[in-house]
């Protein structure tokens, strides 16, 4: 999908309503980046993965997925094949302060991807997509909307089959 800045483009744009049909509803919106160790994590001549990070902040701050429905915010969550990518680009995350990223490595994508902390800010903090995790474990400060409803809100099945479907595509 190409987004209003005409340079961004995700794996794929999701959004997860959680809470659905109470008076605490919140839609949660994610663009999801798969990572295969393939694109530099910096390079001054080519496209990198920090360059992509920095395109994703400056969405952020001047607001534009707003065109996406009324949120307040969004998450970044990057899949990557290893332990190695997933320490080098929170490395670079660290260093540039994104903290609306999250990363996880592809072994661990089933359906706990969702509901369980298998998330890695860029401080090395576990935490799950959904904010709070049962009990009175922090989750991360999920931006989020008090919107009603969405019709593009996804269960956390629909969403984790999404995610499995579009890392399956970007493998071939």
């Amino acid at each position: 999908r190409h987004l209003s800045n005409g340079t961004l483009r995700p794996d794929a744009t999701y959004t997860i309503t959680r809470d659905p049909n109470t008076q605490n509803e919140k839609n949660l919106l994610f663009f999801l980046e798969v990572d295969r160790a393939t694109t530099p994590l910096t390079s001054h001549h080519h496209y990198n993965v920090q360059s992509k990070l920095a395109i994703y902040a400056s969405y952020f701050d001047d607001r534009g997925y707003h065109e996406l429905g009324p949120f307040n915010g969004f998450r970044v969550t990057i899949l990557v094949p290893d332990d190695q990518r997933l320490h080098q680009i929170r490395q670079h995350l660290l260093t540039a302060n994104f903290d609306f990223v999250l990363l996880a490595e592809t072994s661990q994508i089933d359906p706990t991807l969702f509901t369980l902390p298998l998330w890695t800010t860029f401080t090395r903090q576990h935490v799950c997509l959904f904010g709070p995790i049962r009990g009175d474990k922090p989750g991360p400060p999920v931006p989020t909307s008090d919107v009603e409803s969405s019709t593009n809100s996804r269960t956390y099945e629909e969403s984790h089959s999404v995610i499995k479907d579009v890392y399956e595509a970007t493998q071939h």
